[in-house]
């Protein structure tokens, strides 16, 4: 069975968002999304099994929200604005919102990241996925934040998914 993009967003209780994809780069097509709601999310359905990354910009200041792994909540999610969150999706993560939450997401497969050490001439080791993969990378979010004007034309034309050069 093959996952999609999609799959992941139904997890969110998102059916839809702005998203856009890469041609493939390294064997892999990345995919750019903002997602946004209201307080009293509650939790999300675990996302499907998937070996790939989702790495989250929170925009938003948190209060209340916790991440759970395999069924385990996490010792520590950090909910500052700015904060960068790397969920490895083969453990089915799973996070209960409480309050008003946006994002902007990249999910990258992790044949990406394999394919782009070994062209390198390294050998990639897997994101930690506990109080050490949330930080503040003002990197990380300008690039993601560069996506946004692109991201809210692709809801304004109607389009879920665009293809980008």
């Amino acid at each position: 069975m093959t996952i999609s993009f999609q799959d992941h967003l139904r997890a969110l209780r998102r059916p839809a968002a702005p998203s856009l994809a890469t041609r493939r780069l390294f064997k892999s097509t990345l995919i750019f999304s903002e997602i946004s709601g209201g307080a009293g999310h509650g939790m999300t359905d675990p996302f499907p099994y998937d070996d790939a990354y989702l790495v989250a910009v929170r925009l938003v200041e948190g209060k209340h929200a916790r991440v759970f792994y395999e069924g385990k909540e996490a010792k520590r999610y950090d909910l500052r604005r700015g904060a960068m969150h790397i969920h490895d999706l083969r453990r089915r993560p799973q996070v209960e919102v409480l309050d008003s939450f946006h994002t902007l997401n990249a999910y990258v497969p992790r044949a990406f990241f394999v394919a782009y050490s070994e062209e390198h001439g390294r050998t990639f080791s897997d994101f930690p996925t506990d109080h050490r993969a949330g930080a503040i990378d003002a990197t990380v979010e300008s690039l993601l934040r560069s996506l946004q004007r692109s991201l809210a034309a692709a809801l304004q034309e109607g389009f879920a998914e665009r293809l980008q050069n």
